[in-house]
């Protein structure tokens, strides 16, 4: 019976594919090493152990800190604040008083533009939510903020 060699792509190996690949066929020849005396595949061998021992602690790296964790925690509240104000906002609008419809009318324009805040990344949502608490800072606003009480809101979005 006639055996053939497949060709390899190795360019289409993840990093860690390929060290488990490197690893799995020093292992294999492992057992067969002693008897081999071909001197430019006993060096090619030695390359390998010693790429080997150099990828390995790469692969092993850890992926996330502390420090990712805060980032993420305090994403997901900021998500959440700025869901509560979108929605009391929108309570807002379901007054029967005509002064707080107003201020609702007003805020959600305003809100509507920032809206999709949620949408994009972390730095992304903190350029557009500070754009938000700076129009909603605006003096013409504090009163129709006040009338909806959405002041702990947007403190609580700071």
């Amino acid at each position: 019976m006639k055996q053939e060699l497949e060709p390899l792509k190795v360019s289409v190996l993840t990093n860690v594919e390929s060290a488990q690949l490197v690893k799995h066929l020093l292992g294999d020849v492992a057992t067969v090493r002693t008897t081999l005396s071909d001197a430019p595949l006993l060096t090619y061998i030695d390359g390998l152990t010693s790429g080997l021992a150099k990828m390995e602690p790469a692969l092993i790296q850890v992926k996330k800190d502390e420090v990712t964790e805060k980032i993420k925690a305090a994403d997901m509240s900021r998500k959440d604040a700025f869901k509560a104000l979108g929605k009391a906002i929108d309570l807002g609008g379901l007054s029967d008083n005509a002064d707080e419809m107003d201020a609702y009318h007003s805020l959600s324009i305003i809100f509507d533009v920032h809206k999709n805040a949620r949408n994009h990344n972390y730095e992304g949502e903190t350029l557009i939510v500070d754009a938000l608490l700076n129009d909603l800072s605006a003096a013409n606003l504090a009163d129709k903020i006040a009338r909806l009480g959405l002041q702990r809101y947007i403190d609580r979005l700071r």
